[in-house]
């Protein structure tokens, strides 16, 4: 029983930090976007090192660019 009670918290506990992380991620998703209106260039024209950062701080490329979000 103090088991099940346990891994429920734990399972509470890390959702939550989920939800905080894929926050945070949509932020840094309509930042990009903000950033590239603001320059006046289009995500298309978006050069392959700026790709490649979106990729390695966990923002997926291809799926960035089309206005993908994570569901909250």
């Amino acid at each position: 029983m103090a088991v099940n009670m346990a891994m429920s918290g734990v399972s509470i506990i890390f959702g939550t930090i989920l939800r905080f992380y894929l926050v945070s991620l949509n932020k840094k998703l309509d930042h990009g976007e903000i950033i590239d209106d603001a320059d006046g260039t289009s995500s298309s024209g978006e050069s392959e090192e700026r790709k490649r950062e979106r990729e390695e701080q966990g923002l997926p490329g291809v799926a960035a660019e089309r206005g993908f979000r994570f569901l909250v």
